[in-house]
C-alpha cells in the first residue's frame, strides 16, 4: 500500500510538471505573438518613411526597432498578457491537481508532515510556486532590459502603476513581487534625470558661448565704426574756411 502510495505521488507530480511545461509553452507562444504585432508595427512604420528600408533588416536588428521605438505599447501589452496568463494558469491548476482549501491543508501538511490529501496538495502548491517564481524571474529581467528604453516620464509613471497592480494581485497567489520591480524603475527614472540634466548643461553651455561670440563680434564692430568716423576738425577744413573768409571779403570789396 505504501508503493502503491508513493507511485501514484510520482504520477500525479509528473502530471503536474506536464500540465505546467504545457501551459509555459503555450503562454511563450502567446507573447511571441505579442512581440511579432510590435514587429508589424515597427516594419510598416519604417516602410512609411523609407519603402526600401524594411526588406533589407536582419531579425535581431528588426527586433530592437520594435523594443526602441515602441517600448510602452509593447511593455503594457506583455504585462497585461502575462498578468491575464498567469492567473488563468494558476486557476487550472489548483482546480485539477488541489482541493477546496489547497493553500490551507498543503501549509498543514509542510508543518506536521502528514500524508494523503493534505500531502498531495502541499507538493501541487510547491510546483506551483516554483513555476511562478519561474516565471517572476523572467518577468523581473526582460523589464530591467526595457525599462531603460523608455524617455519619457509620464509613460515610466504608467509602466509603473501597471507592474504595481500586477504584482498586488499575484499576491493573492503568495507571489507579491512589487519589491523587485521597485529598483528597475528608481534606476530608469534616475537615468531619465540625468539625461535630462546633461541635455539642459550642454544646451546653456551653447546658448552662453553664442552670446559670448555676440558680444565680442559686436565690440569689434563698433570699434571698426569708430574707426571710420571722420574726426570733428582737419587741417583741410581750417583752410577752406579761410578760403572762404577771404572770397567773401573781395565780394565785399
Amino acid at each position: 500500500e505504501v508503493e502503491y502510495a508513493h507511485l501514484q505521488a510520482t504520477l500525479e507530480l509528473k502530471l503536474q510538471l506536464d500540465f505546467l511545461e504545457a501551459r509555459d509553452a503555450w503562454l511563450q507562444s502567446e507573447l511571441q505573438g505579442v512581440d511579432q504585432r510590435a514587429l508589424g508595427a515597427s516594419l510598416e512604420r519604417s516602410s512609411s518613411h523609407d519603402g526600401s528600408e524594411g526588406a533589407g533588416l536582419g531579425a535581431g536588428r528588426m527586433r530592437r526597432a520594435s523594443s526602441d521605438s515602441e517600448p510602452y505599447q509593447w511593455l503594457i501589452e506583455v504585462i497585461e498578457k502575462n498578468r491575464t496568463l498567469w492567473f488563468e494558469i494558476a486557476t487550472q491548476f489548483r482546480a485539477i491537481f488541489t482541493n477546496d482549501g489547497g493553500e490551507a491543508s498543503g501549509a498543514a501538511a509542510g508543518a506536521t508532515g502528514g500524508t494523503g490529501e493534505a500531502s498531495s496538495d502541499g507538493t501541487a502548491n510547491q510546483v506551483l510556486s516554483a513555476w511562478i517564481m519561474r516565471r517572476i524571474q523572467a518577468f523581473v529581467g526582460l523589464l530591467r532590459s526595457n525599462v531603460p528604453l523608455v524617455r519619457d516620464g509620464a509613460v515610466l509613471h504608467d509602466l509603473l502603476d501597471q507592474c504595481m497592480f500586477f504584482g498586488a494581485s499575484m499576491g493573492r497567489l503568495g507571489a507579491d513581487f512589487r519589491p523587485q520591480v521597485v529598483p528597475i524603475f528608481e534606476s530608469a527614472v534616475y537615468g531619465l534625470a540625468t539625461l535630462r540634466w546633461n541635455q539642459a548643461e550642454q544646451e546653456l553651455t551653447v546658448a552662453l558661448k553664442a552670446e559670448q561670440r555676440k558680444g565680442a563680434g559686436g565690440g569689434a564692430d563698433a570699434e571698426r565704426d569708430l574707426g571710420r568716423a571722420l574726426p570733428l576738425y582737419t587741417a583741410g577744413m581750417g583752410q577752406r574756411e579761410k578760403g572762404g573768409g577771404e572770397g567773401a571779403a573781395s565780394a565785399s570789396g
